[in-house]
């Protein structure tokens, strides 16, 4: 009964009518049935018991391997777990010998034990089968031509089915298919009764807005010819986009005729190299999928809102939509492939005359996920459901209702499912379960919140899931017992009652089993730490002597010239395989790291969800709660670890807390967490809010801050401006003067300036980026290449200096060159790149100079973000570190979910919604309410997107841009913009202020697990979530690092270059600076000058041997 925290567990089963259950992590194990109950799926494969299917075959392993740490499992498991397909050969034999068969469900179902117990306390909802042979209440029938066909393909109207019985899916073409060509994996022959069904018709497309549901409908019908499949007039129907092929390495399949033994194995053909790495899933954004889900009648969108909010165990309809074009496509698509692999085999298999929609239809699957699954598939999903069942369980499994929307040549249907047991978001996704890789349909993000009606039986679940899973490696309970003590709330009516005893008496078990694990954890983690500690001593000791070898035969130089090589090369090969056991061991040092601060972090956020919770005290007792407050106060953030206790404990290790807890027992607890600090980070860490008189006073520390950042900017930025602006302009000169020289190009070819030299953050010494736009369509890619290695002859001809075109060959050919100017006597050296064919670099260029004419302070703060980088040696992205570009991106960020309070400080536009941020959001605003001050502060429903806003993206064909943002290009608009940031009549922060703000929101407040730095974070819609980066993106879900979206590309993390040890290091960076002006605030001590004020915060950073 396990639900893994992010994966989900079983979640509904969402029986079918005729009983069949979904397939999932635990959907289709065998179970402990009643008398007359359906068959699991591996009984009734082969008709055979005693075979297990993979899938039970690991679950059984599982059990000797993690509970009865059995030693010929542990040496199965170490010897051939590399190898998947032998690793499940050692594994059946290995059950064979212990007698494991599927009778015997205690061994495999150990998850799934307390299944039968859950099932009978949960209420079964009737159905009535007339009912689901019907619409949606969403759908009305208005034609007359409606075909209605019974679950089993007999049609109500007899002529109609004699008139297309003979019918096939591949219309005229299938005449031309060999008869004796086999189909592909999934796609089987069905019997002739029930009758064929409709005939996929080719170019029959649908509108990417959404399916129609209230046109001509057929419940599984016969073949219709086209002639009866119309297009509604007037409605215009784009070309859907058809999903990309797969790679065939990617599409598992079997085989249809096997090899006969006295046959010579054929030659098979090299397989092609494949990339290292491929996406785990393809479509993963909406417009680019040719179907569609609604959950419970609603429709996705990109921004997610509105979303289902449902409690455990609810019903939730599943209503899918496919273009039967795209079906048509894929099932050719799959034949020929089919063909071609018997062909390469000499192998011939006969087809079936006939090919129906249920052969189409087969392997797609509805599926629910939790969101952000990196992978479709029922392995991946809390419970999949295929719409036709699969030849081997056909028997076992009715079909789910489906019907042709004959108007718009779609096909359409609906699955019933259960939300799981346990909080979180939860997403429904239509794929083939054969092609998994490819997403047809992604459904509206539903969230599973735990009301305190759910409390009690879904603490019990949690708890039973600790107990029917043991081991250090029960991460999901954790995570679940944590969102559930995070977000329930009791009404007041109910708060004085006691019918929160046996939810209090389950969470507090599963608190106690929570620790069990994080106990379970230090012990293995230390246990390999020891163990990889000896191993790297043994590793510098077998060094050493590589290094005392190398020297002594350096050194001697009496041996032939012979024998000197053959040494070498040994000794190579000898350095190479000590380079590898070391960064094999390294690997397991971090994991081990990893893995132990994880468990950690998950326990301190159940900690964190009982402390913070106002109504904790309705759940646990009032000491009971003191004490996890104690525990949660030694846990730190930055750190990822517990400090030690500072109580002691008694003979089973356990801690004696004092009673009654006091104040001073929590400071014992923070002096405990301030000294791991000191000796971890090499600081104190300082949280404490800043006192008012520090940025309110004209003294104040802010204030004397706030002096020396202007000073600082305008003798670094502010002087010379203008003789650098002059050379730049004249070196861009030079460069267009050798583009036109080049025959290369066409004419109008123009040099633009853009980058850190022209969006208004750049300083003096900031290399010259430019970008050559050419005319379209005169120059493709690959001329592109040609035409910049002679731009590069023309450029040496004109006295560049270091013309360097290594870069050509990238996505983006890039000449890296310096240019020498000289004016006004005043000679320099500028350091240039040119590059071609690169016009969103122009926009986001346009989008930054715009966010820089508009606040002086943002300039400011700006120049002084990217010192102290620079400074403390966190700005160089060839050593994982972020670019300045991201630290810009993070200020933007801050500087738009934040607004002035009065009181002289800041909070974020989600909590108190705003007049307007402190920097409006230039891709959001709404222009009118800067036409018109009377109008309140308001932002877009939705991104404005056109014919001039949208672009194809240069290098991601399939990605489109949407650039639409408020240029600020002239007086007027400036002007608006000043006049609805100052209409609040609350004054911005001093620019001090807001450098100690900007570090104390990345340092303590913003959330790297769960959410992402983003310029879509507006007040409606709140901050961007890193489960929706996931899922629509395939970003990294688990882990705790910054992740950064760019403003156009959306697809583009900046912030990917960030290790997590870089991430860590750069997040302790924030707290330090901090730290520097808290203690400076709260000691009273008299700095120097402003300027040591800044000195002392952004000094060197030395590296610490």
């Amino acid at each position: 009964m396990s639900e893994p925290g992010s994966k989900g567990g079983r979640g509904g089963r969402g029986k079918s009518r005729s009983g069949g259950r979904g397939r999932g992590r635990g959907g289709n194990r065998p179970r402990n049935r009643r008398k007359g109950g359906v068959k699991s799926n591996v009984d009734s494969e082969n008709n055979n018991s005693s075979k297990l299917s993979d899938e039970d075959v690991m679950i059984s392993f599982m059990k000797f391997l993690r509970v009865d740490q059995d030693e010929e499992a542990n040496a199965i498991f170490s010897e051939y777990s590399n190898d998947r397909k032998l690793f499940v050969v050692k594994v059946r034999e290995y059950l064979e010998r212990k007698g494991t068969t599927s009778d015997k469900e205690d061994q495999i179902n150990v998850q799934f034990r307390n299944h039968d117990a859950s099932k009978s306390n949960s209420p079964k909802p009737t159905r009535n089968r007339e009912n689901d042979a019907t619409e949606p209440s969403t759908v009305e029938n208005t034609q007359n031509n409606n075909v209605h066909v019974s679950p089993t393909g007999k049609s109500n109207q007899k002529q109609l089915e004699e008139m297309v019985n003979n019918l096939n899916i591949a219309g005229p073409q299938s005449q031309s298919l060999p008869r004796t060509m086999p189909l592909p994996p999934g796609l089987s022959v069905i019997p002739q009764t029930p009758p064929p069904t409709p005939i996929l018709q080719k170019d029959i497309r649908t509108p990417s807005s959404g399916p129609s549901f209230s046109s001509t409908m057929i419940h599984n019908s016969p073949a219709v010819p086209s002639s009866m499949i119309p297009t509604a007039p007037g409605i215009p129907l784009p070309t859907l986009p058809i999903a990309p092929k797969p790679v065939s390495q990617n599409i598992p399949s079997t085989p249809q005729a096997p090899l006969q033994p006295a046959q010579p194995l054929p030659v098979e053909t090299p397989a092609k190299v494949l990339p290292k790495w491929q996406p785990k899933r393809l479509n993963t954004r909406l417009q680019d999928q040719p179907g569609r889900i609604l959950s419970n009648n609603i429709s996705a969108n990109v921004e997610g809102i509105p979303h289902l909010s449902l409690g455990p165990r609810q019903e939730l309809t599943a209503i899918w939509e496919l273009p039967l074009s795209y079906l048509r496509e894929r099932t050719m698509r799959k034949i020929k492939e089919e063909q071609e692999k018997l062909e390469d085999a000499s192998l011939s298999q006969k087809t079936p005359e006939n090919l129906t929609i249920r052969d189409a239809l087969r392997t797609l699957t509805v599926g629910l996920f939790r969101r952000g699954c990196v992978e479709n598939g029922s392995s991946h999903a809390i419970i999949a459901k295929e719409i036709v069942p699969s030849a081997d369980r056909e028997q076992q499994q009715e079909e789910y209702h489906f019907e042709i929307n004959q108007q718009t040549g779609t096909i359409w249907g609906r699955v019933p499912f259960f939300t799981p047991r346990t909080p979180g978001n939860i997403v429904l996704r239509l794929y083939f379960e054969d092609e998994p890789i490819v997403t047809l349909a992604t459904g509206q993000y539903i969230s599973v919140v735990v009301t305190w009606q759910d409390l009690d039986q879904t603490l019990r679940f949690i708890l039973s899931n600790f107990k029917s899973k043991r081991g250090s490696t029960n991460f999901s309970s954790i995570h679940s017992l944590a969102a559930v003590l995070e977000q329930y709330k009791v009404p007041i009516h109910h708060q004085k009652s006691h019918g929160m005893d046996g939810a209090g008496r389950a969470a507090w078990g599963g608190i106690c089993e929570s620790r069990k694990i994080v106990d379970s954890c230090r012990d293995d983690y230390f246990k390999k730490k020891v163990k990889l500690d000896n191993e790297l001593e043994n590793l510098e000791k077998m060094k050493k002597e590589l290094d005392a070898r190398e020297e002594i035969e350096k050194s001697d130089l009496e041996n032939e010239e012979g024998s000197r090589e053959e040494n070498s090369e040994k000794e190579d090969q000898e350095m190479k395989d000590w380079q590898e056991k070391m960064n094999t061991l390294m690997g397991e040092r971090a994991s081990n790291e990893r893995k132990w601060k994880e468990i950690q972090s998950a326990f301190a956020s159940v900690l964190k969800g009982i402390v913070r919770n106002r109504d904790a005290t309705f759940l646990l007792k009032p000491d009971i709660v003191k004490k996890l407050e104690l525990e949660h106060a030694l846990w730190c953030p930055l750190v990822e670890q517990f400090a030690s206790n500072p109580f002691q404990y008694d003979n089973d290790k356990n801690i004696n807390y004092p009673y009654p807890i006091t104040d001073t027992h929590l400071k014992m607890c923070y002096e405990s967490r301030r000294l791991m600090q000191q000796e971890v980070l090499g600081f104190e860490v300082k949280t404490n809010p800043l006192m008012p008189s520090s940025y309110l006073e004209k003294d104040g520390i802010c204030a004397n801050l706030s002096v020396a950042m202007e000073k600082f900017y305008k003798e670094n930025y502010g002087k010379n401006a203008e003789l650098v602006h002059r050379q730049k302009a004249q070196v861009r000169e030079l460069a267009e003067k050798s583009v036109t020289s080049c025959a290369a190009f066409p004419p109008n070819t123009r040099v633009v300036i853009f980058g850190s030299s022209a969006n208004g953050f750049g300083s003096p010494k900031s290399d010259l980026d430019m970008c050559l736009q050419v005319p379209p369509g005169m120059i493709s890619p690959e001329q592109g290449v040609e035409a910049m290695t002679e731009l590069a002859k023309e450029l040496e001809k004109a006295g560049m200096i270091n013309v360097d075109t290594c870069r050509l060959t990238a996505r983006i050919p890039v000449i890296k060159f310096d240019c020498r100017v000289n004016i006004d006597g005043n000679e320099n050296l500028v350091e240039c790149d040119i590059s071609m064919q690169n016009p969103l670099a122009c926009i986001n260029t346009a989008l930054l100079h715009s966010y820089s004419t508009t606040s002086a302070e943002l300039r400011v703060l700006a120049a002084i973000v990217k010192h102290w980088a620079k400074r403390r040696n966190i700005n160089d992205p060839s050593h994982h570190t972020l670019s300045s570009y991201g630290y810009i991106i993070m200020i933007l960020h801050f500087l738009t979910i934040h607004t002035p309070s009065p009181n002289g400080g800041i909070v974020t536009i989600f909590t108190h919604p705003p007049p307007c941020p402190m920097l409006p959001n230039l891709q959001w605003v709404d222009h009118r309410c800067l036409q018109n001050l009377n109008l309140p502060y308001t932002e877009w429903q939705q991104k404005p997107s056109n014919q001039y806003t949208t672009m194809i993206h240069p290098t991601e064909t399939s990605y489109k841009v949407n650039t639409s943002f408020l240029r600020i290009n002239d007086k007027t608009v400036h002007t608006a913009v000043r006049q609805r940031i100052e209409i609040g009549g609350t004054k911005t922060p001093a620019v001090g202020y807001l450098l100690a703000a900007f570090f104390k929101y990345y340092a303590f407040h913003f959330d790297y697990k769960k959410h992402v730095v983003s310029l879509n974070a507006i007040s409606r819609s709140g901050l961007v979530e890193r489960e929706a980066k996931a899922e629509f993106d395939g970003w990294k879900l688990f882990g705790q690092s910054l992740a950064i979206e760019d403003p156009f590309e959306e697809f583009y993390d900046v912030a990917h270059v960030l290790k997590s040890g870089s991430f860590q290091r750069t997040r302790r960076e924030f707290a330090l600076a901090y730290s520097k002006i808290v203690q400076k605030m709260s000691s009273g001590q008299a700095m120097g000058s402003a300027d040591d004020l800044l000195e002392y915060i952004c000094e060197e950073y030395e590296e610490q041997v």
